[in-house]
């Protein structure tokens, strides 16, 4: 009979900065989808995803949530100015 192969622990594998930078950043837009802050956070962690691997589909990843943060800023802008324009909210 044949001795039964050792027993063989799966070892962890320790998310990177960069992963766990996005995850960070994906926990905030969770709770604050309006939030631009999250956005950059999240773009930044993509770029640092991007040169610690290599990987070119992260720049696109952080390229979208840069978009995505700038239409944001866009919006609440014309908010703030039309807020300026009709400070008691009657038009």
């Amino acid at each position: 009979m044949e001795p039964a192969p050792p027993a063989t622990v799966p070892f962890a594998v320790v998310p990177s900065l960069a992963d766990r930078a996005i995850r960070t950043a994906e926990a905030q837009l969770a709770r604050s989808p309006q939030a631009v802050e999250g956005y950059v956070a999240l773009a930044v962690a993509y770029m640092r995803k991007a040169r610690e691997v290599g990987d070119t589909e992260s720049y696109l990843r952080a390229e979208a949530a840069v978009h995505r943060a700038l239409a944001l800023t866009t919006k609440l802008r014309g908010r703030a100015a039309y807020a300026r324009l009709d400070p008691d909210g009657e038009a």
